[in-house]
């Protein structure tokens, strides 16, 4: 298995707890991961894939055309809010806090 599908399985796992703590399908969000991965890993590529999963999470109500503008928003904070959160609701709220313009 090479290095890009360990990370992508590893994305795909920490989005899996999101939806479960959420009770949301996951099938919701692999469009969303594949769309950012196309168009825009270069973006993220220094983020956790605990940080790509939160900001997957923040996408869903996004419209594609807008999801450049709140990665980059959103991918210098995500693993920050991450290790300064403990619970994934607190993590989820302090993201939609962030501006995006």
């Amino acid at each position: 298995m090479n290095e890009m599908t360990k990370y992508l399985m590893s994305i795909a796992s920490c989005v899996n707890n999101y939806c479960d703590f959420l009770k949301r399908d996951m099938n919701e969000y692999s469009n969303i991961l594949g769309y950012v991965f196309r168009v825009h890993q270069d973006k993220i590529k220094k983020v956790s894939p605990q940080g790509i999963a939160l900001i997957l999470m923040n996408l869903k109500d996004v419209k594609e055309e807008d999801y450049g503008k709140y990665i980059d928003a959103y991918k210098n904070q995500a693993d920050r809010i991450i290790k300064e959160s403990i619970t994934i609701d607190e993590q989820l709220k302090r993201m939609k806090e962030i501006k995006v313009k």
